[in-house]
């Protein structure tokens, strides 16, 4: 009733949603910090499960190509390449919808915490944290959705900026660590505003 779409899957490895005529698979998994390399062939394996069980649009977690926490590592000149070298295999993958975390390094050498939105090769667009860029809504199958990060999600006007974009769907990508009790209350949270804003949330953690 409150748009909220959740759903449980027992290995904690891929959580698979049903909206409308579309697919969401959701990738929970928790990436090796610093580990380019081996986290993106973890995303290319679940985006492989995902495509199997007819996922139209996977969702990973929050920096999901260089692990959260990377601290230091996101100064190393070599980040740059090594994440275009992610996105280059990325961009191999066809007929699904990929939402991934990563750092964007802007061309005044500004470093975000980002969300890319790539089909077929293509980025449709990039989104940073904290930020509302235009290019953090993107159409798919005739539905519309709103990109956020972790933190976003609890500023209030953020939200409240992508639902006056006409979204129907947000997808929200974490690296939140596990307290007692936290789940709950996200839920509970998370319920509230999409009974607010009259949209779905889809949220994925590490």
């Amino acid at each position: 009733d409150n748009k909220l779409k959740l759903c449980t899957y027992p290995d904690r490895y891929r959580i698979l949603l049903e909206m409308k005529n579309f697919n969401i698979a959701l990738a929970q998994f928790s990436p090796h910090i610093g580990n380019i390399e081996a986290n993106t062939q973890k995303m290319l394996e679940q985006i492989d499960a995902a495509k199997q069980q007819q996922a139209d649009l996977i969702v990973f977690p929050e920096l999901s190509v260089i692990g959260y926490g990377a601290e230091d590592l996101l100064l190393r000149p070599s980040l740059a390449k090594r994440t275009e070298q992610a996105f280059a295999a990325l961009r191999e993958v066809k007929d699904i919808v990929l939402v991934f975390g990563f750092v964007h390094q802007a061309e005044d050498g500004q470093r975000y915490n980002s969300a890319a939105v790539m089909k077929d090769g293509q980025v449709l667009g990039v989104y940073n944290k904290q930020n509302l860029p235009n290019y953090s809504v993107f159409e798919y199958l005739g539905h519309k959705f709103g990109v956020l990060i972790c933190e976003d999600l609890w500023a209030l006007p953020t939200v409240q900026q992508v639902a006056q974009l006409n979204v129907e769907t947000v997808l929200v990508l974490n690296a939140s660590p596990y307290e007692v009790g936290k789940p709950q209350h996200r839920i509970l949270t998370m319920k509230e505003l999409a009974k607010q804003l009259q949209l779905n949330l889809v949220y994925v953690n590490q």
